[in-house]
């Protein structure tokens, strides 16, 4: 029986790739690249992906890690910029991601849950004040309780560590095949969660292929499929 669910924050509760498009055609029209938003956006998550980890690792600043990521991605497309346009494009970044909004179907569906007799929690990667500021933009207060709400930074590991999850599970204080996780990312995500015995749902937005089956594991591709699945649970 499913006592909680958990769900990651970025590009599973929102679009994210739809804001840094958003980000990324505004800083075109500033600072023009001939490189399009489909080749540039993977090169970037990598490189955000990478920079962050130093960051938890105590390796970088925080500032460095939000302004590096955009001057390495760029330039795998030989194309150099400043600090300053560094910064513009984070400051950007900034304005469009105080004005995201949930997936479709999401808030009907959070608010089922929230009423359910299962318990909700965020689990997300990130700096404190960038998720808190997405977590106010969202509205998801109304659905997660402040004390189930929880930010790698504030933790002092992310996901996949086993740590991570560890943490959640004793907070939580259920069974680990109590608990399920949905995210978009397969070894953030996924492999993370299925590591401690927790069941997974892989929210494929990006139609990624899947790496092997697992009995705690289902994918799924669209929000009106994964809300259904929800409503069954």
């Amino acid at each position: 029986m499913i006592k909680a669910i958990g769900f990651d924050l970025d590009d599973t509760l929102y679009d994210r790739n739809a804001v840094y498009r958003k980000v990324y055609e505004a800083f075109q029209s500033e600072t023009p690249c001939n490189t399009l938003f489909e080749s540039f956006n993977p090169v970037y998550q990598d490189c955000s992906k990478k920079h962050y980890q130093s960051f938890i690792a105590g390796n970088c600043s925080k500032s460095h890690y939000q302004l590096q990521r955009t001057i390495d991605a760029f330039r795998t497309f030989e194309y150099e910029i400043n600090l300053n346009q560094a910064q513009r494009f984070f400051d950007l970044y900034n304005d469009f991601k105080n004005r995201l909004t949930l997936r479709p179907n999401f808030h009907e569906c959070l608010l089922h849950l929230k009423e359910s007799s299962v318990e909700l929690f965020l689990l997300t990667n990130g700096a404190n004040s960038g998720q808190r500021s997405k977590i106010e933009a969202l509205e998801l207060n109304q659905y997660f309780d402040e004390d189930r709400i929880f930010i790698s930074e504030d933790l002092a590991c992310s996901k996949p560590d086993i740590e991570i999850f560890n943490k959640i599970t004793s907070s939580l204080g259920c069974e680990k095949d109590e608990i399920i996780y949905i995210g978009d990312e397969w070894k953030n995500d996924i492999e993370g969660s299925l590591s401690v015995g927790w069941q997974a749902i892989y929210f494929n937005v990006h139609n990624k292929p899947i790496l092997y089956k697992h009995p705690f594991l289902k994918e799924i591709h669209f929000e009106k499929d994964l809300c259904n699945l929800l409503y069954s649970l």
